[in-house]
């Protein structure tokens, strides 16, 4: 038998070129099969949702696109902590 189920696989933020900050979440379908009452989930497509803005489009590692807005965004690395 198989299954799916849709997990958040990540969560950034990117800004946009006027500088407004939009928060990333990361979805990962995945397919899972039923054998012997185990559950082996493979990992299928990843989407991107804008946090209460729509979706975007992954462009490449660190550029997304808001399919919404239009707005080019690129995701914000981590600051140390001191």
């Amino acid at each position: 038998m198989r299954v799916k189920r849709t997990l958040e696989t990540d969560r950034f933020e990117a800004q946009s070129d006027l500088g407004k900050i939009y928060t990333i979440i990361e979805e990962t379908q995945q397919t899972g099969r039923i054998s012997n009452g185990i559950t082996e989930w493979e990992d299928g497509g990843k989407s991107y949702r804008v946090m209460g803005n729509g979706y975007a489009n992954r462009l490449s590692e660190r550029t997304l696109h808001n399919s919404r807005t239009g707005e080019t965004l690129t995701r914000l690395l981590l600051q140390p902590t001191k």
